[in-house]
Formats: structure tokens, C-alpha cells, sequence
């Protein structure tokens, strides 16, 4: 059986060698052997595939624009922010000593000012929340009007009262460490003015001890002096200095509202304060309405300044 096997190995390498033998010869022509450059041979490589065009010369072009503008808004950002808090620090002049102690409060001198028109700000607008406002406090029928009873003999007319300017120039936050000035903001082209590195008071809105005044502050930026108006909770005292004087308020509700939630701004009968800043990425605003409770005693006025 083996030997079968090898024989027909044989005779089957014996046909392959003869076949081998009578195929005919061709002559093979090989090309010449170059030597090129590397710029050459990595075009002859890449010669099967596209090469570039306008279109991705364009695409390239706008990336590198895109990402100018990106770097360009950035540092503008950066420059406005950050940068101009840090130099404003450097360059803002000291605060005044405080007042020395036994020093009446009446030498601060007080400039009248004409009472500012009520104006009742975005009525235009239908949101109206009313957790924001305060109810109306009921007349008392059981204590005696004596308001009401004529007196036995004529008072002589007191003299006339001058005006004087409640409006705040300065909040004091206890519970936030918060001891900022106050500066008088406007309208200006439909849109309130934000103070920069202190508070801004509403033009036209209330005053201390009267009506609903409107405070206002940047939470991120340029001082950023409510950055933390969202850590107050009910109870907490504030303290507004207006006239040489101090009028405590005390924190009644907060929470966020819409940017056309104006109405948090209209005119109350009650005294109450008003601070508003932004919050959730600038998309609304938080609000904490606190309710005058006392005006301060000249004495702990001029010893708490």
C-alpha cells in the first residue's frame, strides 16, 4: 500500500518536472528602480484618494474664526468681571472712619427733596402673584376712635414740617455679613439699571418707612453684593440707613419669579422692602420681601455706624 503511494508521487512529480521543461521562456521586462523624494512618494501614496478643496479650506477657515470669537467673548467676559472686581478693589478709595461715639445723629445734614410721583410700574403686564403682597390691615373697631373726638381748646398750628430725604444710602444684612452703600438707579431705554460694586435703589419706587421700596444687586459680577441674598430666611433682620437714621426690617417670604413678574415692584400701603438678583443662570429672578418693623433709636443709630 505505501509503495502504491510513493509510486504515484512519483509519477506525478515526474509529469509536473516534464511539463516545467516544455513550457515555453518569456523574456520579463522590469522597470528601472528610482529613487524619489519624500514629498514625491507621499503623492504617488495619496493619488488615489480626494485631496483637499475651497470647501474644506472654507470649513477650515470658519473653525479658526469660531474659535477667535469664542476666545475674544471669553476674555471679554473675563475683563469685565473678574478682572475689574480685582482692580476696582486695588483702586477704590478706604470707607470714611466710623462716626465717633456721643456724636448726635441730627449733624448729619439732611437735603429736602421733593415727594417723587407714584408710579406704578408695569401695569401693562397681566402676572400678578399675590403671595407677594402684603394684606391691608384691618381698622380695630373695639379700641375708641379718639382720633375722631374734637379737642376742648385750639392747638396752635404746628409748625411746617420740611421734607426729607428717606431715600436708603446704605443696607446692612446681619445674617450675611452684607454692610453695602446704596446708589439711586433709573429706567434707562425700558430696562432698570444695575448698580456696580453696591445696591441700587429703584428710582421712583418707596422709601424707608414708606410704601415698598425696591433694592437691586449683581449676584455674580462688578461686587456681586447679593450673592448670597438667597441664604436669608423668614426672621432675619435688615437694616436700612436713610436721613442719618436706621429702619429695621424683618424678612417675611422669598422665592423666585419670572423676569415680567413686575408686579413685585408695585406700590403697598404697608411699609415693606423689596431685594431682588438674578438667579438660575440670569433666566429668573429671586425676590425676599421684608416688612418695616421699627426705626431705631437715634442712639443705636449713631453707635452701630
Amino acid at each position: 500500500m505505501l509503495r502504491r503511494r510513493r509510486q504515484a508521487l512519483d509519477d506525478a512529480s515526474l509529469q509536473l518536472l516534464s511539463e516545467l521543461i516544455q513550457a515555453p521562456v518569456t523574456e520579463a521586462r522590469l522597470r528601472p528602480a528610482a529613487l524619489r523624494s519624500l514629498p514625491d512618494r507621499r503623492r504617488i501614496v495619496l493619488a488615489p484618494y480626494p485631496l483637499k478643496t475651497w470647501v474644506d479650506r472654507a470649513l477650515t477657515l470658519g473653525e479658526r474664526g469660531l474659535l477667535l470669537i469664542v476666545l475674544v467673548v471669553f476674555g471679554g467676559w473675563l475683563l469685565d468681571g473678574y478682572v475689574r472686581d480685582w482692580w476696582y478693589l486695588r483702586t477704590a478709595p478706604q470707607p470714611p472712619l466710623p462716626a465717633q461715639a456721643g456724636t448726635s445723629a441730627r449733624a448729619i445734614p439732611v437735603q429736602p427733596v421733593a415727594a417723587a410721583p407714584r408710579v406704578e410700574l408695569g401695569r401693562s403686564l397681566p402676572v400678578v402673584d399675590e403671595r407677594w403682597s402684603r394684606p391691608r390691615v384691618e381698622v380695630d373697631y373695639l379700641v375708641p376712635a379718639q382720633s375722631y373726638v374734637p379737642p376742648l381748646r385750639p392747638t396752635p398750628t404746628p409748625a411746617p414740617i420740611q421734607p426729607v430725604d428717606l431715600r436708603p444710602t446704605q443696607l446692612t444684612i446681619p445674617a450675611l455679613g452684607l454692610d453695602a452703600p446704596v446708589v439711586e438707579v433709573f429706567l434707562q431705554n425700558g430696562v432698570w439699571q444695575v448698580a456696580d460694586y453696591a445696591v441700587g435703589y429703584h428710582h421712583g419706587t418707596g422709601v424707608a418707612g414708606h410704601g415698598n421700596m425696591v433694592l437691586a444687586g449683581h449676584a455674580g459680577i462688578r461686587g456681586a453684593v447679593f450673592r448670597n441674598l438667597e441664604q436669608l430666611k423668614p426672621g432675619d433682620e435688615v437694616i436700612v440707613t436713610a436721613a442719618g437714621r436706621q429702619f429695621r426690617y424683618r424678612v417675611r417670604t422669598a422665592g423666585s419669579v419670572w423676569p415680567n413678574q413686575v408686579d413685585v415692584m408695585y406700590p403697598t400701603d404697608q411699609p415693606q422692602l423689596t431685594m431682588m438678583t438674578c438667579t438660575n443662570w440670569d433666566m429668573q429672578r429671586w425676590v425676599v420681601v421684608a416688612d418695616f418693623e421699627a426705626l431705631l433709636p437715634a442712639s443705636v443709630a449713631t453707635d452701630g455706624s
